[in-house]
């Protein structure tokens, strides 16, 4: 499993690195199968964004999430990546 974390436009936060590659490490329950995981940390204003591509052999997963702290929203893209892969026959 690889998770990439990117900041866009925000300084380095180990915490935050840690905390967005421990909710996507969660959705291993989901796959059987190794996985590659590219997030995007992103602030524009007020606003918190997290864009994550999920790869799965030939099967990719996006999703992007919005709001006014950057944790909630990374919260909220495990959420719909879960509810995304759970529809798709990956195990």
């Amino acid at each position: 499993m690889d998770v990439n974390v990117t900041f866009r436009h925000l300084d380095v936060d180990n915490n935050l690195r840690k905390y967005a590659k421990d909710k996507i490490l969660r959705l291993k329950k989901y796959v059987n199968r190794s996985f590659e995981a590219n997030i995007t940390l992103t602030v524009e204003k007020h606003r918190n964004i997290v864009d994550i591509i999920l790869s799965v052999d030939k099967t990719t997963v996006t999703s992007k999430e919005e709001s006014d702290d950057m944790y909630y929203s990374c919260l909220l893209y495990t959420s719909d990546a879960a509810d995304e892969l759970d529809g798709v026959d990956l195990c």
